[in-house]
């Protein structure tokens, strides 16, 4: 009996460690064939139509542009905005695909749509956050006309600066991106800036008096 005691909460330590490793995480990075529920801080980038180059451009409010780009110009990317706005690859398969703001956000949510190769039956989800890279591998539906919506969030102040769906080694291989959603992604405010700017020449010009002002 204290044998089984002892083995029991053994595994009852174990099992709360994990549960309290993945609670702390600072990136949430999930999968769903279920469309989200958007909030009214969800917001969606807008896209313009752009045909056969290796990088589109997003725009949100603010001033905000969100790049989508593939490695060594791999993909040729096109945007439609019919429909559900998206971004495809002119062949069909989009490879790796890597999305930066000039600024850093906090959540992303996306439907990588038409995961086609039956045997790549999943995306590897590589963030690049303020805390570290985070990567994770998503199992994915495989359909040519199968929603797979993901949801990529930090926590606790961590912000995000990229992510990769794709890497050179495991290429995700979907045929659109669409129906992009991310928050949390705010330009400096020029004031903002010129205050900053105004302390770091109050805080040189006090260095250079104490400097005078030291007993030769």
């Amino acid at each position: 009996m204290h044998r089984f005691t002892v083995r029991f909460v053994s595994l009852l330590s174990i099992a709360f460690f994990l549960f309290a490793a993945n609670a702390a995480a600072d990136i949430v990075i999930t999968s769903s064939t279920t469309a989200p529920l958007l909030t009214s801080i969800e917001v969606p980038v807008a896209l313009v139509n752009n045909a056969n180059a290796p990088t589109v451009i997003g725009s949100l409010p603010g001033g905000v542009k969100i790049s989508f780009a593939t490695p060594r110009g791999l993909d040729s990317l096109y945007v439609h905005t019919d429909g559900h706005p998206r971004i495809e690859a002119e062949d069909g398969s989009i490879n790796v695909l890597t999305i930066t703001g000039n600024t850093v956000f906090s959540d992303m949510m996306a439907d990588i749509f038409g995961v086609y190769d039956q045997n790549r039956n999943h995306v590897t989800v590589v963030v690049n956050a303020s805390d570290g890279i985070h990567t994770q591998v998503l199992p994915m539906n495989i359909g040519q006309a199968t929603s797979n919506y993901i949801w990529i969030m930090a926590t606790d102040g961590v912000t995000i600066s990229s992510i990769n769906l794709g890497t050179d080694s495991d290429p995700a291989r979907f045929h659109a991106l669409r129906d992009i959603y991310i928050s949390g992604a705010e330009m400096p405010e020029p004031s903002n800036m010129i205050l900053f700017g105004s302390g770091l020449a109050g805080m040189a010009g006090l260095v250079r008096r104490r400097r005078t002002a030291r007993p030769v």
